[in-house]
C-alpha cells in the first residue's frame, strides 16, 4: 500500500507542475479512487443465513480457473487473476487487472472443509457452514 501511495503523490507533483488546478484535483483524486480501489479488490458482500456464512465476491472477467478460495475457522481468502482487457489506448482506466486477493476475517466460526464455491457472471460465491459453539458441563472426577 505505501508503493501505491508514493506513486500516487509521484504523479500529482509530475501533474502539478503541467496541469490547471482544477485539472490536478481530477487527476489526483482519481488516481487516489484507483488506488484505494485497488487495494479492497474484489469488492465482498458477506451475508449470515442459518447455518452458513454467503460471501460475495466481484471477479468481473474471472472464470472458475481463474480463482482460489483457502479457507480457515475464521477467514476466508479468495485470489482471482482478473484480466486485462485492451480495445485500443486507454484514455481512463479504473478496472484492476492481474492477480489480486482478499482476506475476509470473520467474527464466527466456520468449518473449513465444508466450504463450498461457485462462479459465474462476474460474481464468486463462497457458501461456508458456520460451526455450532457448543458447551459442555464437565464434573470433576475424585482422585
Amino acid at each position: 500500500m505505501g508503493r501505491l501511495l508514493e506513486e500516487v503523490l509521484h504523479e500529482g507533483r509530475r501533474v502539478a507542475q503541467e496541469a490547471e488546478p482544477r485539472e490536478l484535483l481530477e487527476e489526483v483524486s482519481g488516481q487516489l479512487v484507483r488506488t484505494l480501489r485497488w487495494a479492497t479488490t474484489p469488492a465482498v458482500d458477506v451475508y449470515e443465513r442459518p447455518g452458513e456464512l454467503v460471501i460475495v465476491a466481484e471477479v468481473p472477467g474471472a472464470g472458475p480457473d481463474d480463482v482460489s478460495v483457502r479457507a480457515g475457522e475464521d477467514y476466508v481468502e479468495v485470489t482471482v487473476k482478473l484480466p486485462r482487457i485492451r480495445e485500443g489506448e486507454p484514455r481512463y482506466r479504473e478496472r484492476v487487472s492481474g492477480e489480486v486477493s482478499r482476506r475476509i476475517d470473520l467474527d464466527v466460526k466456520i468449518d473449513p472443509n465444508g466450504v463450498k464455491a461457485r462462479c459465474g457472471n462476474g460474481l464468486l460465491t463462497i457458501r461456508a457452514p458456520k460451526v455450532e459453539e457448543t458447551e459442555v458441563e464437565v464434573e470433576p472426577e475424585e482422585e
